[in-house]
């Protein structure tokens, strides 16, 4: 990229080259500091260039759509996600409702970020991504009137991990009404089905060896070896071939308590621990010494569920309550693990909570509603009063 001094203009301000602009969209709030942007000539673009030009309009109609702002016009300096971004003929309001109602469905936490704009976060898959949504008028579509057609959708991932995102975005944008539907759009983060056929022997010194060595990344978490390694328990932990790592010779191994200790930390360290005790929930929730794990995770997770400012952290806490108190019975001793599991989650006085969670409506000093967190409070209810 060329230096900044290569686009200076006598006395103007610098002026960069639109094309190569990968940063996020600025907001409205961008126009109110462009004022002393280059105002002569048809060459200069004033009020902040692209902000004016995509903006300029919205915020005068900050009250429309319920207040959630008019569409920009889509410039042709903006760039599209082509994987996460599509275009429909429905009207602004109902797929601002489509897309409230899929944050909602797939445990999305948003806030309006500008006009027909949302900022947006979830967890999926080990990870916690961020990603922005705004809606734009398609430039050029038109009906003979000036009116716009089309209303184009774009999702930017803003961090996190990106095969995760993908597969986010597939579920989630198949759960919405306008949508469009590409047949391509089916990946998923999982590793292939092992052949059955194939038998895999570990031997108990390299197991345990492994276990050892994941126990003391996950420690680290306050480096970027911790953070992957408690992505990496995570996803073993919702493999039942996997269990010995957690649970040897009916005794929690140190990886277990490691994950127990996590799940206690505050919200960063404690959102994967509680998926990794979801996973094993699970997994592997019918054997003795998971069951008596499970138990003395119940606390920990009662905790978090009162104190925890993190909406993931409450969901995945609420999917490893739901999990115990749901557990399949087909084995032999799995049914008194059961009724052993549900009868700890009234002793440890969760009811209450689960009671609340599973309320309509978002509560009071939380700004979203989220569907499946409310759909694992009824399942854990329904299960203990049975």
């Amino acid at each position: 990229m060329a230096s900044e001094a290569a686009f200076r203009l006598g006395s103007e301000a610098p002026v960069r080259s639109l094309t190569m602009v990968e940063n996020p969209l600025p907001g409205p709030d961008a126009l109110s500091h462009a004022g002393g942007a280059g105002g002569r000539g048809g060459a200069s673009m004033a009020m902040g260039g692209l902000a004016a030009s995509m903006f300029d309009g919205a915020t005068t109609a900050a009250t429309a759509n319920g207040g959630r702002g008019e569409a920009p016009a889509l410039s042709p300096f903006y760039q599209l996600h082509k994987a996460s971004s599509y275009r429909s003929s429905a009207n602004l309001s109902r797929i601002m409702l489509d897309l409230e109602t899929g944050f909602a469905n797939n445990g999305v936490q948003w806030r309006l970020a500008g006009p027909a704009r949302y900022a947006c976060d979830t967890f999926a898959h080990g990870a916690k991504l961020e990603f922005s949504v705004a809606c734009f008028c398609a430039a050029g579509a038109g009906n003979g009137n000036g009116s716009p057609q089309e209303i184009v959708v774009d999702v930017a991932p803003l961090c996190g991990c990106r095969a995760a995102f993908a597969s986010f975005y597939a579920t989630f944008a198949a759960d919405l009404a306008y949508a469009e539907r590409r047949p391509g759009q089916k990946r998923r983060f999982a590793p292939p089905p092992l052949d059955a056929e194939v038998d895999v022997h570990v031997p108990a010194k390299a197991r345990n060896a492994e276990a050892t060595r994941l126990c003391d990344m996950y420690r680290s978490k306050f480096s970027e070896q911790g953070g992957d390694a408690a992505r990496a328990v995570a996803a073993m932990a919702s493999a039942p071939e996997s269990a010995e790592l957690f649970f040897s010779d009916n005794e929690p191994t140190l990886l277990s308590d490691a994950v127990a200790h996590a799940a206690a930390c505050d919200d960063a360290c404690a959102l994967v621990a509680c998926a990794t005790i979801a996973n094993l929930a699970v997994a592997c929730a019918g054997t003795d010494a998971a069951s008596g794990w499970l138990k003395q995770q119940l606390p920990t997770l009662k905790e978090q569920l009162e104190d925890s400012e993190c909406a993931h952290v409450r969901r995945e806490c609420l999917r490893a309550v739901s999990a115990m108190a749901t557990m399949a019975t087909s084995a032999e001793n799995a049914n008194a693990n059961a009724n052993a599991l549900r009868a700890s989650i009234v002793r440890a006085g969760m009811v209450d909570l689960l009671e609340l969670e599973a309320l309509a409506g978002a509560e009071e000093g939380r700004a979203c509603e989220d569907h499946v967190a409310r759909s694992f409070a009824n399942s854990a209810l329904v299960a203990v009063r049975a």
